[in-house]
């Protein structure tokens, strides 16, 4: 069992804290989840339209970067989103009742900053979206 709120590895709060919870994590990457409830950011009538996935898979780094600093004894710093390539998805939404998976894993390192592959799936496990971003952590 993992004994880390989501609120305790991110600097977002209430409003922009899009993502709900810390599934499983090693050395070079984590495993986040989404639950698209009726409180839900972005949320359009009874979907959030797909293109929001890059912020589930920023903020789904900024978990795993909030992780490893906790682990090291370091304050939480707020990262930067530098860039968003290849983002894929293959539907245009994501429906009220869902819940979501994002996978992302650390590709590349020098120093604070990174690239990062991400993928977010559905709860069939069907991969719904591709997208390699750069930050700095």
């Amino acid at each position: 069992m993992i004994d880390y709120r989501i609120e305790d590895l991110i600097n977002h709060r209430r409003g922009m804290l899009l993502v709900d919870r810390l599934v499983s994590y090693d050395i070079s990457g984590a495993v986040i989840e989404v639950i698209l409830k009726e409180d839900t950011s972005f949320l359009n009538e009874d979907y959030v339209p797909a293109w929001i996935g890059i912020e589930y898979a920023a903020q789904a780094v900024a978990v795993w970067a909030g992780l490893q600093a906790i682990q090291g004894d370091k304050k939480i710093k707020t990262g930067l989103l530098l860039s968003c390539r290849k983002y894929k998805s293959t539907r245009p939404r994501f429906m009220l009742g869902e819940t979501l998976n994002i996978h992302i894993r650390e590709e590349f390192r020098i120093r604070r900053m990174c690239t990062y592959d991400c993928r977010i799936y559905d709860e069939t496990g069907k991969e719904v979206v591709t997208v390699s971003l750069s930050a700095i952590i």
